[in-house]
């Protein structure tokens, strides 16, 4: 899978439906839910390349984005606090995803 295609003239992004992206700022733990406290699923290092699927605000940790990636063992999904991705596609930002509910 493929997950940063060439961005050249013309080229669509792809079929995810909140873009792609990669992790930054080190190695960052993925949660179940969209807070510090629930149960830890995975970690990425910098740089690891993630699909993204919705944001999730809180009142309490702000904004969460959910992200998948597919892993040796299978699909690891769930959520990282919104500094920890660096959107790929100029298209791709906070604003354009789908807020979860």
């Amino acid at each position: 899978m493929n997950l940063f295609p060439k961005n050249s003239a013309g080229e669509s992004r792809g079929k995810n439906p909140g873009g792609t992206g990669q992790i930054v700022g080190g190695t960052v733990t993925v949660y179940a839910e969209p807070s510090v406290k629930a149960k830890a699923v995975g970690n990425f290092p910098e740089e690891t390349a993630v699909i993204l699927m919705h944001k999730r605000t809180t009142e309490t940790e702000g904004i969460w984005i959910e992200i998948k990636r597919k892993e040796k063992s299978g699909w690891v999904q769930g959520w990282v606090k919104s500094e920890s991705i660096k959107f790929n596609w100029k298209e791709d930002s906070l604003e354009n995803l789908i807020e979860s509910k």
